[in-house]
């Protein structure tokens, strides 16, 4: 069976060398598209119906797992990743299987051959893997060596960071390509668009100060008792 096939890799470098290698497995595999970032993936994917996708974790826009979280087409999937074994334990039993870079011949032969043992099986597994990262709701994000995952109660606020955005815990913070106003519609309602700069989880507000009529910060319960201003069209959310 030749599998309709979309590649989903933002390094040009690991592009090139993964159509290379799958030219040795042409019979298997037909290169249908292909796609640099998270938005791009959804839109092909869901306009190609590809049978099989080569899926990097790590890329612009949004993650490998959102991307998977965003389609109304559900393909079988291969993850191909940078990050170490362990990382990815909690998914052992959900995909079809995961690549490790640096790519090579004998790691797509292994995951090709495993995609077609499991057969009908890898649907199952795909939803499995949804249903992990969609309950409870949570975001996951990469850092060093490992995904981290966090539910929306783990997170205290959220700040910009020249061109992407940081998200803290009580005690850390993660640097993360999505913005703002994206995790403003992820998170729910106990964020607050506090500032332009800054969204904050209302549940970890510990006082509102006035230092002048105009000038309002928030002082948060993280571990720093982060200080974060309050625009003043934010200023009604805290009157009475």
């Amino acid at each position: 069976m030749s599998y309709k096939t979309v590649l989903v890799e933002d390094e040009v470098i690991a592009m090139s060398s993964l159509k290379r290698i799958l030219v040795e497995f042409e019979n298997k595999v037909e290169i249908v598209g292909t796609a640099a970032n998270g938005p791009d993936a959804v839109g092909i994917i869901n306009e190609l119906k590809p049978q099989l996708v080569f899926l990097d974790i790590q890329i612009p826009g949004f993650n490998g797992f959102d991307v998977l979280k965003r389609l109304d087409y559900k393909p079988k999937v291969i993850f191909t990743t940078a990050f170490d074994q362990y990382a990815l334990d909690a998914f052992d039993n959900l995909t079809i299987d995961y690549v490790l870079k640096p790519l090579s011949a004998d790691k797509i032969a292994k995951a090709i051959d495993k995609l077609e043992q499991l057969g009908q099986t890898s649907d199952a597994r795909i939803d499995s893997l949804l249903e992990y990262l969609n309950t409870p709701k949570r975001i996951s994000i990469q850092a060093d060596n490992k995904i981290v995952f966090l539910t929306p109660d783990e997170i205290y606020f959220c700040s910009s960071d020249s061109k992407y955005t940081r998200i803290h815990t009580y005690n850390d913070s993660y640097l993360v390509t999505k913005t703002l106003s994206q995790l403003e519609t992820e998170l729910g309602k106990s964020f607050l668009r506090l500032h332009r700069g800054n969204l904050v989880n209302s549940i970890y507000i510990k006082e509102i100060i006035k230092l002048s009529s105009v000038k309002w910060i928030a002082r948060m319960q993280d571990k720093k008792h982060t200080e974060l201003p309050i625009s003043r069209g934010a200023h009604k959310l805290f009157q009475y």
